[in-house]
């Protein structure tokens, strides 16, 4: 076969592969200035992410020495070409859990309590006592993963929506997975993370304190730090994120109801930010006694070391306190590093998808 025949043959699949190549990326959307170091490094970390065709926004925090920045990349909403701010709302999924143990350190707090109160002693008298070789579950073992529970109820896939798994768990049927639960593990004794001890924790909030989880959020945390963009309550008028795929598909959002204490919070960069001041600066906060308490560390093993829901990290040879969420169409993650007076929040509205490896590769660079 001639070289003329060849380049015949092989031509149109050159074309074809530049074409799809070209179709898998879209034009970079950003609000980045690229003027400062940390500027041009924040681009080089996520441009490549950014421009894939199925990527629909980023928002990154930076709080430095109290000095606050932040990038948006991509769409708060594919198709309008509205880049996200600060004040672009996410889901955070997972980092809910932070605002849980805050609240019920608060609420322990008001009804002079320790976190080593048993949590049958606040749960209804119908739940049997959650004991395992003659340890009690307490609020501590909630709040850091080592209540023996499991992630989830045993049931909990059948009567799941795959888009909106939670929606039909109301509290009702948190509290007939307690009845029936058997404990992994002793209590105190293993880390085993669990939305259901987590969700148990939120139902003790509400119960204990006669209001709905959002409103306690609201009135004890919101408005004390001054977190305007930060609810558990999807009542949004503007610039709120639609959630997609890790195919750039729409999604819906989660409905948590009986788990509004592992993931229904939403929130913003700027008020995340503000938020791990408090935990930065624990002695100006509002709140200080308790974002004292909150970091310090109530488990740890020869893999983790864990306060209430947050989990230590090491980075580069730097403490940070981290944690990380997860939707249907978002991820979230926070990373607070007290030596160096530093938190990074990464929110992105793509569930499980490449954000982590992004979202990770960051706090790497920045934390030094």
């Amino acid at each position: 076969m001639n070289s003329k025949k060849l380049k015949l043959i092989f031509l149109p699949v050159i074309l074809l592969l530049l074409a799809c190549k070209k179709d898998n990326t879209q034009p970079l959307l950003t609000n980045n200035p690229l003027k400062t170091e940390q500027d041009l490094l924040v681009n080089e970390t996520v441009k490549a992410y950014a421009e894939k065709k199925t990527t629909a926004g980023l928002s990154i925090g930076i709080l430095r020495n109290n000095e606050q920045q932040q990038y948006g990349y991509g769409e708060v909403i594919k198709g309008l070409k509205m880049i996200p701010d600060e004040n672009t709302a996410f889901e955070i999924g997972s980092i809910t859990k932070t605002f849980t143990a805050v609240m019920m350190l608060n609420l322990l707090s008001s009804l002079n309590l320790t976190i080593d109160e048993p949590a049958n002693n606040l749960l209804p008298a119908s739940i049997p006592l959650l004991i395992k070789n003659g340890k009690k579950v307490t609020i501590k073992h909630l709040l850091n993963h080592t209540s023996g529970l499991p992630r989830l109820p045993i049931n909990f896939g059948k009567e799941s929506d795959s888009q909106n798994p939670y929606k039909n768990q109301d509290s009702s049927k948190v509290y007939e997975a307690l009845k029936t639960a058997n404990l992994i593990s002793d209590p105190g004794e293993k880390f085993e993370y669990s939305n259901l001890g987590m969700a148990v924790a939120g139902l003790i909030i509400e119960r204990k304190s006669g209001k709905s989880y959002s409103d306690y959020l609201k009135e004890n945390v919101c408005t004390p730090l001054g977190l305007t963009r930060t609810k558990a309550i999807r009542d949004f008028n503007e610039n709120l994120a639609k959630g997609y795929t890790e195919k750039g598909k729409e999604t819906p959002y989660w409905d948590l109801a009986g788990y509004a204490g592992a993931g229904s919070i939403y929130s913003t960069t700027k008020d995340l930010l503000n938020y791990s001041k408090s935990i930065l600066n624990s002695d100006n906060s509002s709140k200080s006694a308790i974002f004292k308490k909150v970091k310090e560390v109530t488990f740890s093993s020869s893999d983790y070391k864990i306060a209430s829901a947050w989990f230590y990290l090491t980075i580069n040879g730097v403490e940070c306190l981290v944690h990380d969420g997860g939707t249907g169409g978002f991820r979230s993650f926070i990373y607070i590093a007290p030596s160096k007076n530093l938190s990074i929040v990464v929110l992105a509205n793509n569930g499980w998808d490449n954000a982590a490896t992004v979202a990770n590769e960051l706090a790497s660079r920045l934390i030094r």
